[in-house]
This record gives structure tokens, C-alpha cells and sequence, in this order.
């Protein structure tokens, strides 16, 4: 993983980071959201009852059932309009929460990615030089025939392959 510029420990940290916003989100967003609902469910189901009632009562009188069941199937369905308004508006709410957190993970991920990328290339601009220093150096401080030369480069680069074996492995 470290040839493709990923770094195990810093993604195991933001894999970690992520569950621990899942976790906390579920505790603190989501049961209070699941709570609210829960209580306008219960008075939905207490205001239906409450209609049940009346019209039973109201049965025993013919000239008034007609008003009052026609007053509770109203007040029924504005209940029953407001609390879906007010669900819809809720999980509305959770869902651009979540998603606005969801895309500020991925800028503060993408930041970091570009970061180490911006590491990786200095630190190879640096072995690069580094490594032309060094054969610089070689050839400056002896004077070779062709044959020397090949020599003096393919020693350098197993060299050079070495080092950064041991780079990597650390």
C-alpha cells in the first residue's frame, strides 16, 4: 500500500474516526429524532382514540353524529397532515445534517490525500537528486572507460533499489 501512496495507519484512523461519527450520530441525532416521532405517533393514536370515543357517544343522538364525525374525521386529518409535515421536515433535516458531514469528512480526507501525495513527490524529487549527486560524485572522483562506466551505474542504481527497499519496509 505505501507504492500507492496510502497510508495504512491514517486510513485505519479516519475508518475508526468515520465509525465514531456513525456511533455518535445514531445516539444523539437519531434517537431524538425517533423520540419525537414516537411521542407525535402517540398522540396521533390519542387524538384517533379520542375520535372513537366522541363517535360512540354521538351515535345515541342522530341530528348531532353527523356534525361532530364530520368535525373529527377534519381535525383527524389535520393531525395526521401536521405530523407527516412535521416527519418529512425532520428527517429532511437529518438527512442534509448527515450528508454536510458526509462532505466534510471528504474535503478534510481529500486534503489529506493531497498532502501526503505533495510528501511522497518531494521525498522522490529528493532521492532523485540525491542519487545523481552520488553518481556525480563517483564518476568526478575517478576516470572511467566505457566499460567502468556501465559498471559504476548499474552499482549505483542496485544501490539505489536497496535503499529504497529498506525505505519502504520501514
Amino acid at each position: 500500500m505505501g507504492a500507492l501512496g496510502i497510508n495504512l495507519t491514517a486510513l485505519i484512523v479516519q475508518l475508526l474516526a468515520f465509525i465514531a461519527l456513525v456511533l455518535l450520530l445514531r445516539r444523539f441525532a437519531y434517537r431524538p429524532l425517533l423520540n419525537v416521532l414516537d411521542q407525535r405517533a402517540e398522540r396521533v393514536r390519542t387524538s384517533m382514540e379520542q375520535a372513537d370515543r366522541i363517535e360512540r357517544q354521538l351515535a345515541e343522538t342522530e341530528v348531532r353524529n353527523q356534525e361532530i364525525l364530520a368535525e373529527a374525521r377534519r381535525e383527524a386529518q389535520q393531525i395526521v397532515v401536521n405530523a407527516r409535515e412535521i416527519g418529512d421536515r425532520q428527517i429532511s433535516q437529518a438527512r442534509e445534517v448527515a450528508r454536510e458531514e458526509a462532505d466534510k469528512q471528504l474535503q478534510q480526507s481529500l486534503a489529506q490525500l493531497r498532502a501526503e501525495t505533495q510528501t511522497a513527490r518531494a521525498q522522490l524529487r529528493q532521492d532523485y537528486a540525491d542519487l545523481v549527486i552520488r553518481a556525480a560524485s563517483r564518476v568526478v572522483r575517478q576516470e572511467l572507460d566505457p566499460q567502468k562506466h556501465l559498471q559504476l551505474i548499474d552499482s549505483t542504481l542496485r544501490e539505489a533499489d536497496g535503499q529504497d527497499n529498506a525505505r519502504r519496509a520501514s
